[in-house]
Protein backbone atom coordinates (compact mmCIF):
# COMPACT_ATOMS: atom_id res chain seq x y z
CA UNK A 1 0.00 0.00 0.00
CA UNK A 2 1.20 3.43 -0.83
CA UNK A 3 1.68 5.99 1.81
CA UNK A 4 1.31 9.86 1.14
CA UNK A 5 4.88 10.27 2.69
CA UNK A 6 6.71 7.31 0.15
CA UNK A 7 4.82 8.81 -2.74
CA UNK A 8 5.92 12.03 -2.08
CA UNK A 9 9.56 11.05 -1.97
CA UNK A 10 9.02 9.23 -4.87
CA UNK A 11 7.98 12.17 -6.94
CA UNK A 12 10.42 14.84 -5.81
CA UNK A 13 13.43 12.69 -7.45
CA UNK A 14 11.65 12.76 -10.90
CA UNK A 15 10.51 16.34 -10.36
CA UNK A 16 14.17 17.22 -9.44
CA UNK A 17 15.63 15.54 -12.46
CA UNK A 18 13.22 17.57 -14.94
CA UNK A 19 14.18 20.63 -13.74
CA UNK A 20 17.90 19.63 -14.70
CA UNK A 21 15.92 18.76 -18.37
CA UNK A 22 15.91 15.22 -18.49
CA UNK A 23 12.87 12.78 -17.66
CA UNK A 24 12.31 10.09 -16.16
CA UNK A 25 11.53 8.31 -19.81
CA UNK A 26 14.71 9.73 -20.96
CA UNK A 27 13.34 12.27 -23.59
CA UNK A 28 14.22 16.02 -23.13
CA UNK A 29 12.39 18.33 -20.73
CA UNK A 30 11.22 21.72 -21.06
CA UNK A 31 13.50 22.83 -17.81
CA UNK A 32 11.26 25.99 -17.37
CA UNK A 33 8.35 23.85 -17.19
CA UNK A 34 9.81 21.79 -14.87
CA UNK A 35 11.30 24.22 -12.72
CA UNK A 36 7.65 26.16 -12.35
CA UNK A 37 6.45 22.53 -11.11
CA UNK A 38 8.84 22.00 -8.50
CA UNK A 39 9.19 25.63 -7.63
CA UNK A 40 5.49 25.19 -6.99
CA UNK A 41 5.85 21.82 -4.87
CA UNK A 42 8.74 22.52 -3.25
CA UNK A 43 6.89 25.98 -1.89
CA UNK A 44 3.10 25.02 -1.86
CA UNK A 45 2.96 21.35 -1.45
CA UNK A 46 6.00 20.32 0.61
CA UNK A 47 5.10 22.72 3.63
CA UNK A 48 1.25 20.87 3.35
CA UNK A 49 3.40 17.61 3.42
CA UNK A 50 5.22 18.54 6.19
CA UNK A 51 2.39 19.56 8.41
CA UNK A 52 1.02 15.74 7.39
CA UNK A 53 3.72 14.10 8.56
CA UNK A 54 3.70 16.27 12.23
CA UNK A 55 0.62 15.46 12.34
CA UNK A 56 0.77 11.87 11.82
CA UNK A 57 3.86 11.81 14.24
CA UNK A 58 1.92 13.40 16.91
CA UNK A 59 -0.72 10.60 16.10
CA UNK A 60 2.33 7.79 16.76
CA UNK A 61 3.09 9.63 19.94
CA UNK A 62 -0.74 9.98 21.37
CA UNK A 63 -1.17 5.98 20.08
CA UNK A 64 1.53 4.95 22.45
CA UNK A 65 0.65 6.85 25.16
CA UNK A 66 -3.02 5.65 24.73
CA UNK A 67 -1.73 2.00 24.65
CA UNK A 68 0.39 2.28 27.81
CA UNK A 69 -2.34 4.10 29.56
CA UNK A 70 -4.54 1.37 28.41
CA UNK A 71 -2.01 -1.35 29.68
CA UNK A 72 -2.43 0.67 32.60
CA UNK A 73 -6.05 0.29 33.37
CA UNK A 74 -6.38 -3.48 32.25
CA UNK A 75 -3.88 -4.15 35.13
CA UNK A 76 -6.39 -2.79 37.46
CA UNK A 77 -9.67 -3.32 35.75
CA UNK A 78 -9.09 -7.34 34.30
CA UNK A 79 -8.61 -8.64 38.44
CA UNK A 80 -11.82 -6.47 39.65
CA UNK A 81 -13.74 -8.38 37.05
CA UNK A 82 -12.50 -11.76 38.02
CA UNK A 83 -13.33 -10.93 41.77
CA UNK A 84 -16.67 -9.49 40.26
CA UNK A 85 -17.04 -12.70 38.49
CA UNK A 86 -16.46 -14.96 41.53
CA UNK A 87 -18.65 -13.05 43.71
CA UNK A 88 -21.94 -14.55 43.17
CA UNK A 89 -23.70 -11.48 45.20
CA UNK A 90 -22.91 -8.53 42.89
CA UNK A 91 -25.32 -7.41 40.50
CA UNK A 92 -24.29 -8.56 36.77
CA UNK A 93 -24.61 -5.21 35.40
CA UNK A 94 -21.42 -4.58 37.10
CA UNK A 95 -20.10 -7.65 36.09
CA UNK A 96 -20.87 -6.59 32.30
CA UNK A 97 -19.94 -2.96 32.72
CA UNK A 98 -16.56 -4.13 34.31
CA UNK A 99 -16.37 -6.87 30.70
CA UNK A 100 -17.14 -4.02 28.88
CA UNK A 101 -14.79 -1.24 30.00
CA UNK A 102 -11.99 -4.38 29.91
CA UNK A 103 -12.75 -4.88 26.60
CA UNK A 104 -13.10 -1.22 25.23
CA UNK A 105 -9.49 -1.38 26.90
CA UNK A 106 -7.71 -3.74 24.48
CA UNK A 107 -9.22 -2.30 21.39
CA UNK A 108 -7.22 0.85 22.80
CA UNK A 109 -4.39 -0.85 23.34
CA UNK A 110 -4.66 -2.70 19.97
CA UNK A 111 -5.48 0.51 17.89
CA UNK A 112 -3.86 3.47 19.80
CA UNK A 113 -5.54 6.61 18.39
CA UNK A 114 -7.50 5.35 15.94
CA UNK A 115 -9.94 4.12 18.56
CA UNK A 116 -13.31 6.16 18.83
CA UNK A 117 -13.38 7.72 21.94
CA UNK A 118 -16.96 9.37 22.28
Amino acid sequence: MSTLSSAWSRLKAPLEAAVKGKSGTGASADAKKSAAALHTFETQIAPVMKKLDDALQERTKLSAKLRSAAEEGLKLVDPMYKQAKADKSLDDEVKDRLDEVGSLLREVRRDGAQVQWD
